[in-house]
């Protein structure tokens, strides 16, 4: 199913399991159960141990997001397009008194990396966690007000791009992910960049593109 509003420049492309035919946007998994914490926290997640977060604790049983309410997954990589998904996210997620997610990958090696095939060890968080923060640091410069409103985790995976955005989506059961794109026709001539395409046929819940 697709759509688009073209003011606010959005392509809105439902893909996945509907969970027993929900309404789009309903959503892909449990809510959200969490007491009132920090209102940020960082979590890496191994691709090579893909159901044993570092911080799952504070995703699923208690950290910082609070309350009862929708999960957002918005893909972030620093350039413009993400930036304007992660602003359509914030406005999104505080209509509706959901919260973000903020996903950064990293699948390519640099330098800091070479040779490392894993968060598994203190050493390779820290020094994802720095290439990360730049990133990260521009998403809630980008969320503007809304950053001291909003229940926001920041996530770090290593790996290919769009199958690490698929795995979190799974793994922290969201009920959409936001994400932005180079497509600049209208829908039904929409180039998606080559991640957001794989994530939108594969996702396990609604898809939002943002342009």
């Amino acid at each position: 199913m697709t759509g688009r509003d073209d003011e606010e420049g959005v392509a809105h492309v439902c893909s996945g399991d509907r969970r027993g035919g929900e309404a789009a946007g309903g959503g892909c998994g449990r809510p959200l159960l969490s007491p009132a914490g920090a209102r940020r926290r960082r979590a890496f997640l191994s691709p090579f141990s893909p159901r044993r977060p570092v911080h799952r604790k504070s995703l699923h049983q208690g950290g910082p997001m609070s309350g009862i309410g929708r999960k957002i997954l918005v893909p972030i990589d620093g350039s413009e397009g993400s930036l304007h998904a992660v602003r359509f996210a914030g406005e999104l997620a505080s209509s509706i008194g959901g919260h973000l997610l903020l996903l950064h990958v990293h699948d390519a090696p640099t330098p800091e990396l070479m040779g490392m095939t894993s968060l598994e060890s203190d050493d390779v968080r820290s020094r994802l966690g720095k290439l990360a923060a730049p990133k990260f640091a521009a998403a809630h410069e980008a969320l503007g007000h809304l950053d001291q409103k909003l229940d926001v985790v920041e996530l770090v995976r290593l790996g290919n791009a769009s199958d690490e955005i698929i795995e979190a989506a799974r793994h922290y059961e969201v009920d959409q992910i936001v994400m932005g794109s180079r497509g600049l026709g209208p829908i039904d001539t929409l180039l998606l960049g080559s991640v957001s395409e794989k994530v939108v046929r594969r996702a396990p819940c609604p898809v939002t593109i943002v342009r």
